[in-house]
């Protein structure tokens, strides 16, 4: 009888979930909620000449996965401290080490094996899985997750795009064949406002979040050739209230179109800020409306100006909600307009999809009746195509972002073995003049550096703190070395760092 109960327990994989004093025993498959199914992924392959991994999700669903690249060597994260501007660099490789994506099955996940096999992220237009929080694993040592189902109350997806009628929009299409790349890497930085921030617990677990979605969205653009697009997600901004006055806001909505004129004249008055990057693209954790004949329209979920990247109108802005990924289509949706497409069976200007109806259902429309909801027609394609050749779009075909920490210090020597303390600082606040580092006990904890921050800041002298560069010394642990903020105890190895 024991032995019958120790195979009924192992075969079915049982766990405990302790609750107050109830005992759970769940299997695979079992329902947890609307729409919520407990599954064990299951490793099956790991291809270690490529990186791939061949993943189990279920009896139906195995990811077939490759490594994934989507952040630049070199991310910036922008942060503030009260009115003061930081910012700091890290390490985008490591960023993305656990990035992987399934082109066949559109999935974009994280994946992990420190702790067991953990698998995060998304699966196509409406699956997600993310582990149990707080939950042991099986006998087996598989950890649980929770696969469950994403469909927006919204539906079906709006998102506008704006006509460019700036004189910089002219086309010419007079440009060689053999001048145009065989793929262009739009570079974004990522700006969240602080409503969207709140939703998360961390910067660190935001900016998982938004990578996954990246990676996400690329997955899309694999359907785009002639040249092959891939975005980089070059820098992450989090505004705080103070700083997002250009939205327009009524209560918990934002008024979409008065808000993308305004986001764009920001832009625009900030050079310093964004006047490298392709596109500039805004997540609001706010409700998108437009009032109208009949009152506040709330279907909006993104705008953005048509072939608008390179120009003053090269900025674009949708909704997301934290655990959803709902903002990977209209991130797309929205980029796709900045890179030249209107909405699939229409004109804008210079661009034109009339050619491709509508009920096609291709990302360019509103559409999601079959994997065509996750591809471009053809007649974007060739929108992109012709922006990338124009004179306009000629920012797309170079890479206009520099680092800030020289490329040869990544190549010998990681950036905390070659910037002073001084160097440091004035990479962090760049905004502010005769800041320094502050050699005193408050600037040892952990891997940040005290900055002098001069009275014309706050009226009196001070100090911020901000994070010490890779490989500088980790102030509180012996021996280590600090890598993106936290203490670890090998020093990097200089070869993730040598630059393409």
């Amino acid at each position: 009888m024991l032995v019958k109960t120790l195979e009924h327990f192992i075969r079915y994989r049982c766990f405990l979930v302790i609750a107050v004093t109830f005992l759970f025993c769940l299997t695979e498959g079992t329902p947890l909620s609307h729409g919520e199914t407990l599954v064990f992924p299951k490793l099956l392959q790991s291809r270690s000449e490529n990186g791939g991994k061949v993943i189990k999700i279920t009896d139906d669903l195995t990811l077939n996965l490759e490594k994934s690249s989507v952040v630049e060597k070199e991310f910036l994260l922008r942060t503030y401290q009260g009115h003061v501007m930081q910012h700091t660099y890290l390490d985008g490789e490591v960023l993305e080490e656990d990035l992987y994506h399934d082109p066949r099955s559109f999935a974009s996940v994280m994946v992990s094996e420190e702790n067991g096999l953990q698998v995060e992220g998304v699966l196509g237009p409406e699956l997600r899985i993310k582990p149990m929080s707080g939950q042991e694993r099986t006998m087996e040592g598989d950890v649980p997750h929770v696969l469950y189902e994403y469909k927006d109350d919204k539906s079906p997806f709006q998102g506008k795009g704006v006509p460019v009628t700036e004189r910089s929009a002219n086309i010419s299409e007079r440009q060689q064949a053999n001048q145009i790349p065989a793929a262009v890497y739009p570079e974004l930085i990522i700006v969240v406002d602080s409503t969207f921030r709140a939703q998360f617990t961390s910067n660190k677990t935001l900016l998982k979040y938004l990578i996954i979605t990246m990676n996400s969205v690329n997955v899309r653009y694999l359907t785009v050739s002639n040249p092959t697009v891939q975005l980089k997600f070059r820098a992450l901004e989090i505004l705080t209230a103070a700083e997002e006055t250009f939205l327009q806001r009524v209560g918990n909505m934002v008024v979409a179109l008065q808000s993308l004129n305004q986001w764009r004249d920001y832009v625009n008055r900030n050079p310093d800020k964004y006047n490298i990057y392709d596109a500039v693209y805004l997540v609001t954790g706010l409700d998108m409306a437009q009032y109208g004949y009949y009152g506040w329209d709330v279907g909006l979920m993104g705008y953005a100006f048509i072939g608008g990247a390179c120009g003053i109108h090269k900025v674009g802005y949708g909704e997301d909600t934290v655990g959803t990924f709902r903002g990977v289509r209209i991130l797309a949706h929205e980029v796709g307009h900045l890179l030249g497409c209107p909405h699939d069976g229409s004109s804008s200007g210079y661009y034109s999809s009339v050619n491709c109806p509508w009920n096609d259902g291709f990302i360019m429309s509103y559409k999601e009746e079959s994997s065509k909801s996750m591809k471009f027609s053809h007649c974007c394609n060739d929108m992109i195509t012709r922006l990338v050749w124009s004179q306009k779009g000629a920012c797309l075909r170079v890479k206009i972002t520099k680092r800030k920490i020289r490329g040869k210090y990544f190549i010998r020597e990681l950036p905390g073995d070659v910037l002073s303390r001084d160097k440091v600082c004035q990479l962090a606040f760049p905004r502010v003049s005769g800041t320094r580092f502050m050699a005193d006990d408050r600037g040892k904890e952990n891997c940040h550096a005290r900055c002098f921050m001069p009275a014309s800041v706050y009226g009196y002298n001070t100090s911020l703190p901000t994070f010490l560069p890779d490989n500088a010394r980790c102030n509180e642990n012996g021996g280590t070395r600090c890598l993106n903020g936290d203490c670890v105890v090998n020093r990097t190895r200089h070869s993730l760092y040598n630059p393409k």
